[in-house]
């Protein structure tokens, strides 16, 4: 194999990795498995190209297609439910937290009345010279 369609492949396995709606372990054994059938086609057929390899084994975006028809709907609507209330969780966490410190720079503005104050505290000596600290 050339390095020009080994680079093709590698770009053809990460755009199916990015279609497939699976957990992790079942993507990379379909992976896996992909790579491992388009290596025997590649050792058949030399002057293979990623024209022809995706002419026998199907696009992307056609795998990924297949794989969903295939796949059972209620693990992937789970999988993206899950999704969804994990990012809505992580929204709402930022969302407070924005509006706690939004909050404090109002109530120290607010009782500051718009100024900071400065407190000057004299320590006496025995010998009643005062320094200010």
């Amino acid at each position: 194999m050339n390095k020009q369609l080994n680079r093709e492949l590698e770009c053809y396995y990460k755009n199916i990795a990015a279609v497939l709606l699976c957990d992790k372990n079942e993507k990379d054994s379909f992976i896996k498995e992909l790579k491992g059938n388009i290596r025997e086609y590649i050792e058949d057929e030399p002057d293979a190209t990623i024209e022809d390899i995706k002419d026998i084994f199907g696009t992307e975006k056609a795998i990924g297609e297949s794989f969903r028809a295939e796949a059972d709907i209620t693990s992937i609507r789970k999988k993206l439910s899950l999704k969804k209330t994990v990012i809505s969780a992580l929204a709402a966490i930022v969302l407070i937290y924005l509006i706690f410190v939004i909050i404090s720079f109002i109530d120290v503005h607010t009782e500051a009345h718009g100024y900071f104050t400065e407190i000057t505290a004299f320590v006496y000596n025995r010998f009643f010279t005062g320094v200010m600290i």
